[in-house]
């Protein structure tokens, strides 16, 4: 899993293999292939988000809420939302929302399409 950490100034992720920050800078374009992405349940209680992957393409979820958000890689399931990330947005921002969306990247890590924008509630 990656945390990103977000200012006015820039987005920060930790690029695990190399042990250090990288800047991640916007796409110029937005890609305008947009897909389906449903949040679902698994059976053991904790949420996920279902969608068809694209064979060949790294998929990522993207959860955000006030200032803070985590991006999450894509496993045979699905992606997992990140319970600790809840749990500690939830003691931080009692009754806020968590918006999420998917993205389909390619190998060289460039954008290729997304899913539209969601939420929902977050409570304690």
């Amino acid at each position: 899993m990656h945390r990103v950490l977000g200012s006015s100034a820039c987005v920060l992720e930790w690029d695990g293999s190399a042990q250090r920050w990288e800047v991640v800078r916007p796409p110029d374009e937005l890609p305008s292939e947009r897909f389906d992405a449903s949040l679902d349940w698994d059976g053991a209680g904790r949420r996920v988000v279902r969608f068809e992957p694209r064979p060949g393409a790294n998929h990522r979820g993207v959860f955000l809420t006030q200032g803070n958000a985590t991006v999450v890689d894509a496993s045979a399931l699905g992606i997992e939302v990140p319970q600790d990330f809840l749990q500690t947005m939830a003691r931080l921002y009692p009754a806020t929302t968590v918006y999420w969306w998917v993205e389909v990247r390619d190998s060289g890590q460039q954008l290729l399409a997304a899913s539209s924008l969601q939420s929902f509630p977050l409570s304690q």
